[in-house]
């Protein structure tokens, strides 16, 4: 998403740093750098519930549970 669709969402910079938990200032450096962090997309999908959306999806590492072996190695 582009700072202007955040903004636009929001209506204003300082009511999307707000839903974001971040300063006015900080959404007016995404805006001059034409550009919004990919954390704070997902963070801004989340608190729009999907209305908008990250240009990329999150990533998503499953985790995985280790063997007796594994972890006898991971400890040394």
């Amino acid at each position: 998403m582009s700072p202007k669709q955040l903004i636009s969402f929001f209506q204003t910079q300082a009511a999307a740093a707000r839903a974001l938990g971040c300063a006015q200032s900080t959404i007016a450096e995404w805006v001059a750098a034409g550009s919004v962090p990919d954390g704070r997309q997902y963070q801004a999908q989340l608190a729009t519930n999907g209305r908008l959306r990250a240009d990329r999806p999150a990533l998503r590492v499953r985790a995985t549970r280790r063997t007796p072996a594994q972890k006898d190695v991971a400890h040394g």
